[in-house]
């Protein structure tokens, strides 16, 4: 049943013309203008194109308008919202509704901060919820997975360790005859509380530490740099430095000369996240306390930019493909930031927590791409679109607050925990046309 307008009555019992299409839908629905009360609810509008479809089970569908999700639960609100014309005819997006369904448990000995996905190429026809990855936890160890088999556990560092990163890594047979196995290779950094970045290698079955950089105060974040060539870390101190990480890998790890590159200085209060630009090689951006994301010329050791929407600390940040930047903080929003502006693009409202990781969908293609996930003291993982300002989803299979998400392919994320566990879940916008492929489309 259609609700009532609690702001405005304005549409009455009027109707407003609408057409649909879809671009993740396989069936499409008539190139027809139909009239639907502008009071409609949107489960209504679903079941509306339920019934046009002749779909052999039901659908949910959400709907978008110039590219924008409908997030109220009225049409005619959203209209209000978007001052649309009741003359005006709709051309509403349909889109399979997203579901987020709870996976496998991967307990830990403490917290655990850091999650990466090993960058190996995904195996068609491989079960995607083994694809290897990393853990770094505040039990000082880092941990290699496969699914819920944990193949190493290593120390080395004399506090928590907060972030790590991949260089490389693989996957094939290692060993003779009988002693063949398949075997997960990789090599990586990892940044401490300790106030330590250090480089490891993990090959058959042993890991080792390659080189140690000492960094003067606690460490809470390291961001490797695309090439491979940087690494850059922060922390209390309240300064950003700059690492040449190709340079020790060139000297064999042994030493000898100075690999401190830059050091930046801005801003006011600890730094909590670093990320590289994806656009250019030698621009930086760092946040933190301050709530204040700074964008740095590495080569210069200057600083570019400063974008600052409020005073809200940020505990965290992500870049995508043009500098697109999202930053997570203890006002419990996430802020959109384009660096061809200094003021927020967008804001994302929905954890009733602060926000202790973000990261982008990099993995998907297509209309995925908009998506991201985050991590909030609330104790959910959050799943968002840039095209909506709430989320898309919400996960809360953790008992306390989560600290870190990782995007591990095929629409798989993981989640580190303070209830020291890593959780996976499921998300996607399966059909009922992928369920029964006998359906013509």
């Amino acid at each position: 049943m259609a609700q009532p307008l609690k702001d405005n009555d304005a549409f009455g019992g009027e109707t407003v013309p609408v057409r649909f299409h879809t671009k993740t839908f396989e069936k499409k629905m008539p190139t027809v203008t139909y009239h639907v009360p502008a009071k409609v609810t949107l489960d209504a509008l679903s079941d509306f194109v339920n019934l046009h479809l002749k779909l052999p089970q039901e659908q949910s569908f959400n709907f978008l308008l110039d590219d924008e999700f409908i997030t109220t639960n009225v049409l005619a609100q959203f209209m209000l919202r978007k001052k649309i014309s009741k003359e005006a005819t709709l051309d509403l997006e349909y889109t399979p509704a997203f579901q987020i369904e709870a996976g496998l448990n991967m307990p830990h000995d403490d917290w655990v901060p850091t999650i990466c996905r090993l960058p190996i190429p995904h195996t068609p026809g491989s079960d995607p919820s083994l694809h290897p990855y990393l853990t770094g936890s505040y039990d000082r160890c880092v941990r290699i997975w496969k699914g819920t088999e944990c193949l190493h556990v290593s120390g080395g560092h004399t506090n928590a360790i907060k972030q790590a990163a991949i260089l490389t890594a693989s996957e094939g047979e290692v060993g003779q005859g009988k002693r063949k196995r398949d075997a997960v290779q990789c090599s990586f950094v990892t940044g401490s509380s300790d106030g330590t970045i250090r480089l490891w290698k993990y090959y058959n079955g042993s890991m080792s530490e390659q080189y140690c950089f000492t960094h003067p105060d606690a460490l809470d974040t390291i961001a490797l740099h695309p090439t491979n060539s940087l690494v850059a870390s922060g922390g209390w101190d309240k300064l950003v430095r700059v690492w040449a990480l190709d340079k020790v890998i060139e000297d064999g790890c042994k030493g000898g000369r100075e690999y401190l590159q830059s050091t930046l200085l801005g801003h006011s209060r600890a730094i909590l996240a670093t990320a590289w630009s994806q656009k250019s090689a030698e621009r930086l951006f760092s946040t933190g306390l301050d709530g204040a994301v700074r964008v740095w010329d590495v080569q210069q050791g200057a600083p570019l930019m400063k974008l600052s929407g409020n005073n809200s600390a940020a505990y965290c940040m992500a870049t995508a493909p043009g500098d697109v930047i999202l930053s997570g903080h203890t006002d419990n929003k996430v802020r959109l930031w384009d660096t061809r502006t200094p003021k927020t693009n967008q804001i994302f409202n929905g954890h009733k927590g602060w926000i202790f990781d973000v990261t982008w969908n990099h993995l998907a293609g297509g209309t995925a791409g908009n998506e991201f996930c985050t991590a909030s003291e609330d104790g959910s993982v959050g799943v968002w679109d840039i095209r909506s300002t709430g989320p898309l989803g919400m996960m809360q299979h953790h008992t306390d607050g989560v600290l870190s998400v990782c995007w591990l392919g095929n629409g798989i994320i993981l989640s580190g925990s303070k209830d020291n566990t890593v959780r996976s879940c499921s998300v996607n916008h399966k059909t009922v046309l992928e369920a029964d492929s006998t359906v013509a489309v």
